[in-house]
């Protein structure tokens, strides 16, 4: 299914004052203009390509978008808990992630000791299996 492209008019050559900061959804582009159909009208209303501007529509953020507290995670290629949820990941082998992938950016020295405590706990549990 196609996605409807949207057009703001910026202004009017003709007697459609009314139409200026209205949108349209594009019924067909031809040479010099465009047809819209405006708001719950049944036959599009031509304008010409100097009188309105696509709008551009963003894609919705996700939390992955954003960090609260640095950029540490959210510079990286794939953020550490995107990876540990999409590997249905424990919490101790997420942790292991994190530490491991945050350390240059963040923690040095203590991230690498964190991820190691919880690997040595990863250890522990698989060895009393």
């Amino acid at each position: 299914m196609e996605s409807e492209v949207k057009y703001k008019v910026v202004n009017c050559r003709k007697g459609y004052v009314s139409y200026v900061g209205q949108t349209g959804v594009l019924k067909e582009k031809t040479k010099g203009g465009f047809s819209l159909l405006m708001g719950g009208m049944d036959y599009p209303i031509y304008f010409h390509e100097d009188e309105v501007e696509e709008i551009k529509e963003t894609s919705p953020k996700t939390p992955f978008d954003t960090q609260v507290g640095g950029s540490h995670y959210k510079d990286m290629a794939i953020q550490p808990t995107e990876y540990i949820l999409k590997n249905n990941m424990g919490f101790a082998e997420g942790n292991v992630i994190k530490y491991v992938s945050r350390y240059k950016a963040k923690g040095g020295l203590q991230d690498l000791q964190k991820a190691r405590h919880y690997l040595d706990m990863l250890i522990a549990s698989e060895e009393t299996k």
